[in-house]
Formats: structure tokens, sequence, C-alpha cells
């Protein structure tokens, strides 16, 4: 970074240059937004509230991380199964409907046998489908809104039916 008064060049930690001593701006883009996110500070299981100050006072932080003070879904950690897929992975045929309050969700199976080698993980808002064969495996993810539960799970002649209501 240079001085915008002398172009002597100033570190990005100081407030001031030290060859003429004037105040110099500290200017930041989006790097450094999202270095800053994703560094130490940031828990990929919470959700954050990200504060950038635009204000000529120096003294304070110009970026913030903060995980926000939230209730369900954040505060419950998210649990990653350690089954591994066997064979190919593909994304399955699916079809969503929307009726009333609720979310239908038909998902296409073929080769999947017990509802016991389906795993949903809901994980902020979406879920995240993953189904087990002998030689195929199944993902998808889909988007559903954080007040929608899942009530209802289904499987019938290799075809998964999921229901989602508020």
């Amino acid at each position: 970074m240079r001085c915008p008064y002398c172009n002597n060049k100033v570190e990005r930690k100081w407030n001031f240059c030290p060859k003429c001593g004037r105040r110099v701006e500290k200017r930041f883009g989006l790097f450094d937004v999202f270095s800053k996110i994703f560094s130490n500070e940031y828990e990929p299981t919470r959700a954050h509230e990200v504060t950038i100050n635009l204000s000529p006072d120096f003294n304070h932080h110009m970026i913030s991380v903060k995980p926000m003070k939230t209730s369900e879904p954040y505060r419950k950690k998210i649990k990653i199964s350690n089954r591994k897929f066997s064979g190919d992975v593909s994304e399955p045929n699916t079809k969503i409907k929307r009726l009333g309050e609720k979310i239908i969700v038909d998902i296409e199976l073929p080769g999947i046998k017990k509802i016991d080698d389906v795993q949903i993980d809901r994980i902020y808002d979406s879920s995240e489908i993953k189904a087990f064969g002998k030689d195929k495996g199944y993902f998808k993810i889909l988007n559903i809104p954080k007040k929608y539960k899942l009530i209802k799970k289904n499987l019938n002649k290799e075809n998964l039916e999921l229901v989602f209501s508020i």
C-alpha cells in the first residue's frame, strides 16, 4: 500500500505514513472480507455476522466476524457420516411438489432396497440425501427452507418419498 500524499510505501497495519506523518486510509477489498471470514475465527457449524466498519476511525477493527446468537438449527452440531459410497455416484431423478404448507419430494433410487441405506442430513437451509447401493450410490441436495421439518420418509419400490411441513 502507498501513502496517497508522498507515495511512500506504508504497511497495511499502519495508520500513519512513516515519511510524511499523515493519516492513511486503510482500504480493503472483498479478498480481505473473505480472508477474515474463513480465518480461524470462523466456525462452519454456526451462522455468522460479518461487520464491516466504513468509518474513518481506525481504532476499531475494519472487519469483524462473530457467531450469531441463533435458535435452531444452528445450535445443533452437524453430524457427518463416515459411510462411503461404493461404485459410481450419480444424482437421482427428483420430482418436487408443493401442496399448501407441505413440500413433497419423490426421488428415484434404482437398486436401493432398504430405508436403512438412505441417509438424510439437515444442514441449514438444505437437506443432503445419500443413498448407498451395492455398486451404485446417489447424492442429492435439496434446498428446503429451515422452517420446514421432515415429517415423513418412505422407501417404496426404489422410490423415496420425503414430506416436509411447517
